[in-house]
């Protein structure tokens, strides 16, 4: 685990930011994930960046990057949830 720096203090933020957008509580992510809920409590309230296994874990369930987690951006695609890839589809 990594301690907060300036540059990864944002990636709590990017993760609620994607539990609000997906409307998922973190309950719900760590059961998608088979993360313990009490260690992502743990690291949020610490200020710590989860292992590189868990942080794919994390992009994985919320739809997204580990670069966007980190960084708020995401170089490679726009990532959509599976109802804007499907209302995309319909036009």
């Amino acid at each position: 685990m990594l301690l907060f720096t300036d540059n990864m203090s944002m990636f709590w933020d990017n993760v609620k930011e994607r539990l609000e957008y997906l409307g998922m509580t973190q309950k719900e992510l760590a059961a998608v994930t088979g993360l313990n809920i009490g260690t992502i409590k743990n690291q949020i309230y610490k200020g710590v960046i989860p292992d590189t296994e868990s942080a794919l874990k994390l992009a994985k369930a919320l739809n997204t990057s580990i670069e966007f987690l980190l960084t708020g951006k995401d170089s490679k695609n726009i990532v959509l949830t599976p109802l804007e890839t499907k209302l995309l589809e319909l036009f």
